[in-house]
């Protein structure tokens, strides 16, 4: 039994419990009690919340902490983190109030950041402490920091990560006047910094350089997803899972709070065509309770995809829920209830992003043999909203940014000339495998027509421009055979799914025709996948110069 479970099962709140407010939050001293019930004093645990978050801690070691955070409200209300936190490894090196200062600056930061970001923070604040202690750069225990404090880093700094001396300098321009932690006559210019030659989105263009899908390896994660689900190698659930995030390039967190009531649809009387819609939730740093949500219209693809995932789900966990609750329950749960106390206690909910990560993309990543996160996946995207010359307001819509901060690395990356590389990590044939992402046209130019690519179906009688020919005149192949040619221009305001249809119809065919037709059956799937991969990107092109922001 872990220490967490111990306290869950033998505190009680008694007689003798304190109770106090301080500063808005509320403090709670609870005694636990021996096996027989009788007021013998093992250990006192106090509690203290910080909005949505509770933190934890024995009162006779307070620099070991846990911290908690609940979302959803009434009967969807559940636990969805816990961090663990320490800084009694510093007690050698550090006096036990300015320790017990970094630990209450901590909590406080509850109020505007996630437990996440927190966890970063106290890590890389508690190694640079750590770094410093071994190498003596002060004599004696450290009680604030002063200027002989940062002279000794100064002279080891070459050996500290960049991101622990960032964020140290973080810490003093919110806590500069904090005379437990730094002495008064500091200033910011005072904290050793290293600076990557290229500034400071330096290395964020290298991780974004390294692990930006091309087209080919989209196509290739698209394809072995679809033959093992075909096979039934691949479930529904992750199968679904990833073309919305594929669609979608969201946060794991916003994917594991997904419900069924979220996914909604509204059919054309006339016609009898489904339009599915997504009402995405949006994580806010700083914004306690329900998370924000923003409408996303689906592709009839992935709108069909989910509708299924959500029968399943249904059929799968629906007796966990209450009657006429059936829409609180996630639309991804956890896979394995039986492994997973955390599900079976919050209908099936997974437990974190953590949790959402290992259940559904990551066997996704082993199954294709690609680097894939949802970092890899939003990098994608971005990158590719900067080169056809998107603003980083407009990217970070896309993105689902409460700011435009981040997202300009990737205007950067652009304007410094470096999207032509994309790393000698991703394939040396990306201008050749990648080029229907370098320009788009609109259906509407002035295209000659011996480049205007039409696409017509005769089933439906639709007919549209869907692209332009890089070529002088197109080829007899047009229009499926462009959506893999380097010369193919699509056009971001057509209708794509013109040309998906008519393949959807030729793949039925081959399947029918059985082995004889086998080889003309994956051939047509793979140009299916490359055309879902060009409705993806024109989508995010139509959302980025609509100026679509997060609701």
């Amino acid at each position: 039994m872990d220490r967490r479970q111990h306290h869950a099962q033998s505190i009680r709140i008694a007689g003798n419990q304190r109770c106090r407010k301080h500063d808005d939050e509320l403090f709670l001293r609870v005694v636990a009690t021996g096996e027989e019930g009788e007021d013998e004093l093992m250990t006192a645990r106090v509690r203290q919340e910080i909005g949505t978050a509770l933190a934890e801690w024995d009162e006779a070691d307070p620099l070991l902490w846990t911290m908690s955070e609940w979302v959803g409200n009434g009967q969807d209300t559940r636990q969805q983190a816990i961090k663990d936190f320490e800084l009694a490894s510093l007690r050698d090196g550090y006096a036990e109030t300015f320790l017990l200062a970094l630990k209450e600056v901590a909590l406080q930061r509850r109020h505007t950041v996630a437990l996440t970001t927190i966890d970063y923070e106290v890590t890389g604040i508690r190694n640079l402490l750590r770094i410093c202690h071994e190498k003596q750069i002060i004599v004696g225990k450290v009680s604030r920091i002063n200027s002989a404090f940062l002279i000794g880093l100064e002279t080891i700094k070459a050996s500290v990560s960049p991101a622990y001396l960032q964020t140290l300098r973080r810490l003093f321009a919110a806590n500069r006047h904090n005379p437990a932690l730094f002495d008064k006559d500091l200033h910011a210019e005072d904290f050793p910094v290293r600076k990557d030659k290229r500034g400071f989105n330096g290395k964020k263009i290298d991780r974004i350089l390294a692990s930006a899908l091309t087209r080919a390896s989209m196509v290739h994660i698209l394809n072995v997803t679809e033959e093992a689900y075909e096979s039934g190698k691949l479930d529904l659930g992750r199968y679904s899972f990833l073309h919305l995030a594929m669609q979608t390039f969201a946060r794991p967190k916003s994917y594991a709070s997904i419900q069924l009531k979220d996914l909604r649809s509204d059919k054309n009387p006339e016609t009898g065509q489904v339009t599915y819609f997504l009402d995405l939730p949006i994580p806010k740093t700083g914004v306690h309770g329900e998370m924000p949500k923003a409408s996303i219209r689906l592709h009839p693809n992935v709108g069909d995809l989910l509708a299924a995932q959500r029968q399943a789900v249904i059929e799968r966990i629906g007796h966990m829920a209450l009657s006429g609750e059936l829409g609180l329950l996630p639309l991804f749960p956890a896979i394995d209830l039986a492994r997973s106390k955390y599900a079976r206690e919050h209908k099936g909910a997974l437990k974190d992003s953590n949790s959402c990560r290992k259940a559904y993309l990551d066997p996704i990543r082993d199954l294709t043999n690609r680097l894939l996160t949802f970092n890899v996946l939003r990098h994608t995207v971005a990158t590719q909203l900067a080169l056809i010359g998107c603003s980083a307001t407009t990217i970070a819509a896309v993105l689902k940014h409460g700011n435009d901060k981040t997202a300009r690395v990737y205007v950067d990356l652009f304007f410094d000339g470096l999207m032509d590389k994309l790393s000698d990590v991703l394939e040396p044939a990306f201008v050749e495998h990648y080029p229907v992402f370098d320009e788009f046209c609109s259906k509407n130019d002035p295209i000659p027509p011996a480049q205007r690519i039409v696409s017509e179906d005769d089933e439906t009688g639709k007919r549209e421009t869907t692209a332009r020919c890089g070529r002088e005149v197109q080829c007899n192949y047009a229009p499926i055979a462009c959506y893999e040619c380097r010369h193919f221009k699509p056009a971001y305001d057509a209708d794509h799914s013109i040309n998906l249809d008519v393949v959807e119809r030729e793949i039925k065919f081959a399947d029918d025709a059985g082995l004889a037709m086998a080889t003309e059956a994956r051939r047509y799937k793979h140009i299916r996948n490359c055309i879902r991969v060009v409705i993806i990107v024109c989508d995010a092109k139509r959302r980025a110069m609509s100026g679509m922001a997060p609701n």
